[in-house]
Order: structure tokens, then sequence, then C-alpha cells
């Protein structure tokens, strides 16, 4: 867990973009501003005919056990999927933000960056979701910024909890085991606005996850 969140601290300069903090406050103090937001609602799991078929890519992770569906609108950055034995994460961002990223402009302009991410952290003690996310507070922001209540639910055969959370930027999560309950997944999208098209998009991209192990 330390290795992982030391990783996020090299991404700070990203993480800053959307929070407007450094990094160390961004992951761990999180965010002060509370902005009132509702919980999303969770849309139908198993389609992958969401996108035009020439414009979706598919990606499958043998290491965590997943299968996703995204539109070729998104880049999916990878680099932190192997970094570690027994945890990483996976981000989609817009390719103008990406190609921003790449070029070392994103940061010189106003509008803040979105993204969505794929989490998976060791789960040794088998902890059910919402276990996990009251004693993780720096990795999923359930205690300190939790907007309303939490809702359980059903995702992919398995027990989950959605929510949402609010500071100077805001997020949706949805939290579950791994089907060995080797892992907790969380499905992220972070945002700056609440009607920021991005959190349509994660709705339709989730509703194509799928485990695979």
């Amino acid at each position: 867990m330390k290795n992982l969140i030391f990783q996020f601290g090299k991404m700070s300069k990203l993480t800053s973009q959307i929070t407007g903090l450094g990094l160390k406050k961004g992951l761990y103090l999180a965010l002060f501003s509370i902005v009132p937001i509702t919980i999303f609602a969770i849309p139908k799991i198993g389609s992958t005919e969401i996108f035009a078929a020439s414009s979706q890519v598919t990606y499958q992770s043998p290491k965590f056990g997943f299968k996703i569906t995204y539109p070729n609108s998104y880049t999916l950055d990878k680099t932190f999927e192997n970094k570690y034995p027994d945890q990483g994460y996976l981000t989609l961002w817009k390719n103008s933000d990406y190609q921003a990223i790449q070029a070392g402009k994103l940061f010189a302009t106003e509008t803040p960056s979105s993204s969505i991410s794929i989490s998976a952290f060791s789960n040794p003690n088998k902890l059910s979701a919402l276990q996990w996310v009251n004693k993780n507070t720096p990795q999923s922001n359930f205690n300190r910024f939790r907007q309303g209540n939490y809702k359980t639910l059903n995702f992919v055969g398995q027990s989950a909890i959605s929510y949402s959370w609010c500071g100077l930027n805001c997020g949706d999560n949805i939290v579950f085991p791994s089907k060995n309950g080797q892992y907790i997944i969380t499905l992220n999208v972070g945002y700056g606005n609440k009607s920021d098209k991005i959190r349509q998009d994660f709705q339709k991209i989730i509703s194509t996850f799928k485990l695979t192990k």
C-alpha cells in the first residue's frame, strides 16, 4: 500500500490539476470545501454495445482479472498496473488531456482535468467493501468527504457499495472485492463540476466491466 501511495506521489502534478492541492494533502487530507451532490445511479452491467464497434477499445487485465470497454476518445494509461506485485491502478484520460500531459502543457490550462481510474488493492484479510473503505480513508474518501448515504448493490456478482464525495473536486466511487477476495477494486471518476460529461462516460464505461477471474 505504501508503495502505491508513493507512486501516486509521482503523479502529484496530475492530481493537483484536479484538486488544486498537492498530492500529500490531496490523498491524505483530501478536500475541504464541501459541495452537495447526489449519489450517482448504477447502470445496467454487462453490455459492450454502448459504443460503436468502430470506436471502442476493450482491455483485459490478466493480473487483476477484469475486462472493460471504453471509447477511443479516451487513452488508457497502464503505467502503474504492474508496478508492484499485489496492487496497481490504471487511468482513463480524455485524449486531449493525455496529449497535453505528454506535451507538458496540461498545467498551463485553467480547466480542471477529470479522469476515470480502476484501482486494485491487496486484501489479505478478505475485508468486505464496506469494511475496506472504513479502514482506508486516504484511498476511499469515504468517512471524511462522502456526500449523503452510501448504497449497497450487487455489482458484477459481488457485494459492492457506491457513494459520491466532494471537496475542491468531486468523485463517484464503486468499491467491491475481486472474485476470490484477493483484491479490493475501486472504480472512480473524478471531476470538477457535477455536470461534467465524464460522469456520463463513466456510467457507460463501467457498464461494460466484467470480472474474468
